[in-house]
């Protein structure tokens, strides 16, 4: 039987594996323009009864970066640690110092598309979007830092009355009004008046922490390499230092890769022991960073979906809420609403076999 575990777990990681690698470009859901009610999903961790755990992370906080090349093509998508995690965050440091140069140099062009890297604070929720096709659908829902935290204010107000908005039999929708688009975007935020029931498949509420889970070494360096591309600048010392160790790793020496004809930053130049120093780390990043090259047409993808209104950098506007008072509500007078009967994604061969393995 230790043979089967062996192989269970083995399969486990593989399946965790793949999830993490298609999580970096499925994107999540946004608000519609215009009105949108929606009901928030209570945490993805089950308690001991086998139902969502009342006091159970429900959220999570994300960034990521959208890097451009000088053309204003897509060049990298990584996560920003420092929103994600509230922990330094190399490419926000690449992307700083470059700003930082622009400003000085009076490079305007260069500070606009360094700026547009900038990773924006947004929250995950797993939600249903009660007026939408599929209203039974849980989906990853992003919203806008400023709209989740007027959310939080108003159900921290409904619990002082011992009711939970999160609650699937007795909670409450949201209705966020949006309008406008880009840096113009605004939102006003209020709780619909009646409390109503709903029902969707548990198995389909998605581990946010899991889903976020998205660092590598090949993904930070291809994304500090298209930063220090525009910016000419050198790496930060700690992606240096994992560029040097993937080089080490692959009998990859600095003057073996600088003969390939890498480019040298150029403001490392002055004088030649740094330039020589500068170019073994820069030739080293490059070089690591092709490594994550098959990425590129998820990339291609991504490039030009990126219109005012999705734009990753946009400032989050002041939210006007509305909060009525707490109000309760029979449920047996609840809105019914149906399970959807089919979950859409394709079937994992892997569950296969871990059923199989069950069976065993």
């Amino acid at each position: 039987m230790s043979s089967l575990a062996d192989m269970r777990s083995k399969l486990n990681k593989r399946k965790v594996e793949q999830q993490k690698k298609k999580a970096q470009y499925i994107r999540p859901t946004r608000m519609q323009a215009g009105k949108n009610r929606i009901r928030l999903l209570p945490s993805w961790q089950l308690g001991a009864d086998g139902k969502p755990d009342v006091s159970g992370d429900f959220y999570q906080d994300f960034g990521m970066h959208f890097v451009k090349d000088k053309e204003s093509k897509l060049a990298a998508v990584y996560i920003c640690t420092e929103r994600t995690y509230d922990r330094e965050c190399p490419v926000c440091e690449a992307i700083r110092e470059g700003i930082g140069k622009a400003k000085q140099s009076g490079n305007v062009g260069m500070e606009k598309l360094l700026g547009q890297a900038r990773a924006g604070h947004r929250v995950l929720v797993n939600a249903l979007l009660r007026d939408g096709e599929t209203p039974n659908q849980p989906v990853i829902l992003e919203l806008p830092a400023s709209v989740f935290d007027t959310m939080v204010e108003q159900i921290g107000a409904f619990l002082d009355d011992d009711l939970n908005m999160l609650d699937p039999a007795t909670g409450q929708d949201f209705i966020v009004n949006k309008t406008g688009t880009g840096l113009d975007t605004e939102y006003s935020v209020s709780v619909a008046p009646k409390a109503t029931a709903v029902t969707y498949d548990q198995s389909a509420v998605t581990d946010l922490r899991a889903y976020v889970d998205q660092e590598s070494e090949q993904g930070l360096l291809k994304a500090t390499g298209a930063v220090t591309a525009v910016t000419g600048l050198a790496a930060p010392a700690s992606v240096a230092r994992i560029a040097s160790s993937a080089g080490a790793a692959t009998g990859t020496t600095g003057s073996a890769v600088g003969s390939a004809g890498l480019v040298t930053p150029p403001a490392a130049a002055a004088a030649a022991t740094a330039a020589a120093a500068t170019a073994s780390g820069a030739s080293l990043l490059s070089s690591a960073s092709e490594v994550a090259d098959e990425a590129e047409a998820e990339l291609d993808a991504l490039d030009g979906e990126l219109v005012d209104d999705d734009a990753p950098f946009e400032t989050d506007a002041e939210v006007e809420a509305e909060t009525p008072a707490p109000t309760t509500a029979n449920p047996a007078a609840a809105e019914e609403i149906d399970l959807a009967s089919e979950i859409e994604g394709d079937a994992d061969d892997l569950d296969d076999i871990l059923n199989d393995l069950d069976d065993l």
